[in-house]
């Protein structure tokens, strides 16, 4: 559907009711609710203030089941996952900074989706990821976890994807894209950064 990002599941109809969910959902990011089985209803927030503001046409919505955690500690790891500013990404752009290179810091590269680069250089346009092994699938140190393994699978899958879709996206919008392991040595990638960078400019 137009307006809606590659990977997000359209699974439920609203069409007329449109409006009360985003009244509803405007103040929420997640609500716990109870139905054969335990899980959590998920509510893309951003997607919903950009269907309010009509940007993009908005006939279904995207609700998703994500499993309770399988214990106290899982749940408490993920929620210490950064979305930014995590150790590798530090380490890249403290050796960057140190090249020279001056740069822009999550930025949004794709106006009207939510994609953003790590770091950005915006008169070359190169635009760097930092993957994490786990939530990107690095094919030497990805693992699935064995709870909800299935639907984890499919989260994973959904993001390399997006990480695919991405990259076309920007390809086709004249940027040049890096994408950076975690795992990594740091000089390695910033010598591959700084070579896109100074070839275009």
């Amino acid at each position: 559907m137009s307006g809606l990002e590659p990977g997000f599941r359209q699974s439920t109809v609203l069409g007329g009711q449109l409006a009360p969910l985003v009244r509803w959902a405007s103040s929420l990011t997640r609500t716990r609710v109870r139905p054969l089985v335990p899980c959590r209803l998920v509510l893309r927030h951003t997607q919903v203030e950009r269907v309010a503001t009509g940007v993009g046409v908005a006939t279904q919505w995207d609700v998703e089941a994500t499993p309770v955690a399988s214990s106290v500690e899982s749940r408490r790891r993920m929620e210490r996952q950064r979305r930014r500013d995590t150790g590798p990404e530090l380490a890249l752009r403290k050796a960057l900074w140190a090249r020279g290179l001056r740069y822009r810091v999550d930025y949004r590269v794709l106006p009207g989706l939510r994609r953003r680069a790590d770091v950005a250089f915006i008169g070359p346009r190169v635009a760097v990821f930092v993957d994490g092994c786990f939530w990107h699938r690095c094919p030497d140190h990805g693992t699935t976890p064995r709870a909800n393994r299935e639907w984890w699978v499919r989260k994973l899958e959904g993001n390399v994807e997006r990480d695919r879709d991405t990259d076309a996206r920007l390809r086709d919008a004249g940027w040049f894209v890096v994408r950076v392991w975690e795992h990594e040595d740091a000089a390695v990638a910033v010598a591959r950064v700084e070579r896109a960078v100074r070839s275009r400019v």
